[in-house]
């Protein structure tokens, strides 16, 4: 029986890895104190980390390479939020790579409940949002540009919507027309 037991156990375990390492995210579990008790295979290889390396060591120390907790408003630590507010929460920081080129990282931490009732641990989901960010910025800057020329255009220019409304006027629509941007 107890062997039974014991295998059940062991399949039990090899079936929350396999879905824990089918993450394309990283998946790690944190204790109170900031130390890695888990953490899947893709965690591991954004880090270029061993789960030997890994497991037993703050989270600090494998993301940050520091040797404190996070604590800025600029960089809240997820850790401290989820204690603290007992909810999940979500934030970004700039954690650099093996290779020392820093990304942009989107952390979502929950809180994992003990049977008291507290905060036992916390578990943190991590997705590189670098490229987003970087498609984002440039769409703004385009959006900036394409204001620009439109606003200082000596042209009459004017926006129209599907719906025939007008949704903008620049200054040379003003000057040329005679009507404000508020009239039109």
């Amino acid at each position: 029986r107890a062997k039974q037991i014991e295998e059940e156990l062991r399949r039990s375990r090899d079936y929350l890895d396999r879905i824990l390492n089918a993450m394309y995210e990283g998946v790690v579990v944190i204790d109170r104190d900031y130390i890695i008790r888990a953490a899947n295979d893709y965690f591991l290889k954004e880090y270029d980390t061993t789960e030997e390396e890994t497991i037993g060591h703050t989270c600090y120390e494998i993301t940050h390479k520091a040797s404190k907790p996070c604590s800025s408003h600029g960089h809240p630590c997820p850790i401290d939020g989820v204690l603290s507010t007992r909810k999940p929460v979500r934030v970004e920081h700039i954690h650099g790579d093996h290779m020392g080129k820093e990304h942009i990282i989107e952390i979502s931490g929950f809180p994992l409940f003990g049977e008291d009732g507290e905060v036992e641990q916390v578990i943190e989901v991590s997705h590189d949002i670098t490229q987003r960010r970087q498609v984002e910025e440039a769409l703004r800057k385009s959006e900036e540009m394409y204001r620009a020329i439109f606003q200082t255009s000596e042209a009459a220019a004017i926006m129209i919507e599907e719906d025939t409304t007008i949704s903008l006027v620049n200054s040379g629509f003003e000057r040329i027309s005679g009507y404000s941007k508020e009239e039109v």
